[in-house]
């Protein structure tokens, strides 16, 4: 996994950090690593084919958080929001969108900066609605035929213009 030192650096927008996950457990255990060092306000973009890992990441995230209840995308809804034990998160996936237009008329903007932590799903489909700082969690499955679960995630903090 990433150490505690290298997560700061990412945080802080001065490295990127790859690792293999070989298993569901261990993409759990990354995600519960991440919320131990985040704050309210922050927006995690998670980047991947169908399959990948988002919502595995997501689960692994909300249960770290307290999130008892069952977590699943919100691919037809748009939306989920989770009560945390230190804050609410909300869980975006645009999978559906067509446009910014569609994303912007959901009012999601407005959880950005809001008072949990959001978690957004195919972001691509709308990256001009990102915060100019976030989180970028890349998943990717490199042979599926030889290890349907190994995980291959980069994370790193993305600055956009504004």
């Amino acid at each position: 996994m990433i150490s505690p030192h290298e997560l700061t650096q990412i945080f802080a927008g001065q490295t990127a950090a790859n690792f293999l996950s070989p298993s569901v457990e261990t993409t759990h255990q990354f995600a519960a690593q991440l919320v131990k060092h985040l704050q309210p306000g922050e927006v995690i973009a998670l980047f991947g084919d169908l399959g990948s890992g988002k919502t595995t990441f997501t689960q692994g995230f909300a249960k770290a958080c307290g999130v008892t209840s069952p977590i699943t995308s919100p691919t037809f809804t748009i939306m989920h929001i989770y009560r945390g034990q230190q804050w609410p998160i909300y869980h975006f996936d645009f999978y559906r969108l067509h446009s910014v237009a569609e994303a912007q008329a959901l009012g999601c903007e407005e959880y950005f900066d809001g008072d949990g932590v959001t978690l957004v799903e195919w972001p691509e489909r709308a990256p001009a609605l990102l915060p100019p700082q976030h989180l970028q969690i890349h998943l990717r499955i490199p042979d599926f035929a030889a290890s349907p679960f190994l995980r291959e995630i980069k994370i790193q903090r993305a600055e956009v213009a504004a």
